[in-house]
């Protein structure tokens, strides 16, 4: 199904013996639209199971909080 109100552009990782790593890339005019009270969330069910948080700020910066 199309939906044209979506928030994500694209979602690029990677990983390393160490770490994983994420990107997250926003559809620019949908960012500046975006609630002050909503939140993008991400589940991962392997290794672990994590949830991460990303919410903006009134500073347009977003903040990643993770939710185990």
């Amino acid at each position: 199904m199309y939906r044209t109100d979506r928030v994500l552009e694209k979602v690029f990782f990677g990983f390393d013996l160490d770490c994983f790593y994420l990107q997250i890339d926003l559809v620019p005019d949908k960012i500046t639209n975006f609630p002050a009270a909503g939140s993008i969330q991400l589940q991962f069910t392997s290794p672990e199971r994590c949830s991460l948080v990303l919410r903006p700020m009134q500073n347009g910066e977003w903040r990643l909080k993770t939710v185990d």
